[in-house]
């Protein structure tokens, strides 16, 4: 039985040794990239996004608040406040430090929204024409501290990734993808 035991535990040893599951490929380091302008990660490299840094002034911005898909992560936020159906856009002054992935903005922080104008009864198709009743409301619900759990991020070649402006830039490893 002892004999069995042994032959058992090295037949084992050795299946465990040789027999491994099929990987889609080992990863080796290639570089460190700072990412402002829009760029795309190559063909055969992952990139894996570490941190950003630094945030962007938005003055001014005209949110829309009731056309689906709402087009900004801060539009997203404002939805908090969106308590009256009536309100179709928003001006706002913020701070966010964000980034983009294929076109879409993620935002790790968010702040300085308080007071903002809410345009209702809009008649026209952008922020800038037709006739509105303007009102004042707050806006901070929509404020969002730091959010360390968005990093890391894996992005698969193909993915577009930028900063959200001149103020911001991505911190990034690329990788080779070895098969």
């Amino acid at each position: 039985m002892r004999n069995f035991l042994t032959i058992f535990s090295l037949l084992v040893f050795f299946l465990i040794l040789t027999v491994r599951p099929a990987a889609q490929g080992t990863l080796q380091f290639s570089q460190a990239l700072i990412v402002t302008t829009s760029q795309t990660v190559p063909t055969g490299k992952v990139w894996k996004v570490t941190s950003l840094y630094g945030s962007e002034d938005i003055i001014g911005e005209c949110v829309s608040l009731n056309t689906p898909p709402l087009t900004t992560s801060v539009a997203n936020r404002l939805r908090c406040a969106y308590k009256n159906n009536t309100w179709k856009w928003i001006v706002v002054d913020y701070s966010a430090s964000l980034f983009k992935v294929n076109g879409t903005p993620i935002a790790s922080q968010i702040t300085g929204l308080g007071d903002g104008i809410g345009l209702s009864n809009w008649t026209g198709t952008t922020c800038g024409d037709g006739s509105n009743t303007s009102r004042t409301a707050n806006w901070s619900c929509a404020n969002l501290d730091s959010d360390p759990n968005i990093f890391p991020m894996w992005l698969p070649a193909g993915t577009t990734l930028e900063s959200g402006g001149s103020k911001t830039f991505v911190s990034v490893l690329e990788f080779n993808i070895i098969p």
